[in-house]
């Protein structure tokens, strides 16, 4: 069985808007805002967009602890320097006025 709509006025709206605001967000419960011509709007809360997270497992922690000192036998200061001289390069073509 589907959930009856809440219906309010416009004008209880407007004077009680953070109050219908914490009812929607809090007890998930959808409005339809009505003006005097009929409805106007409807307020419902929205799911998040983020997937949910799973469960870690056995295999994760272990290819989580196998990355640990992946980076430990890159040499410092040829990366940085390598880094330094790619930021140098001019990859844009010139511009003609």
């Amino acid at each position: 069985m589907e959930k009856q709509l809440k219906h309010i006025p416009f004008e209880e709206f407007a004077d009680n808007l953070a109050e219908i605001f914490n009812e929607v967000i809090n007890e998930h419960e959808t409005v339809v805002v009505e003006s005097k011509y009929g409805e106007l709007i409807e307020v419902k809360p929205i799911t998040p967009a983020s997937p949910r997270r799973r469960d870690k497992n056995q295999e994760d922690e272990a290819a989580f602890l196998s990355s640990a000192g992946a980076w430990a036998d890159v040499d410092i200061d040829s990366f940085l320097k390598a880094n330094e001289e790619s930021r140098r390069l001019n990859t844009r073509p010139p511009i003609e006025l």
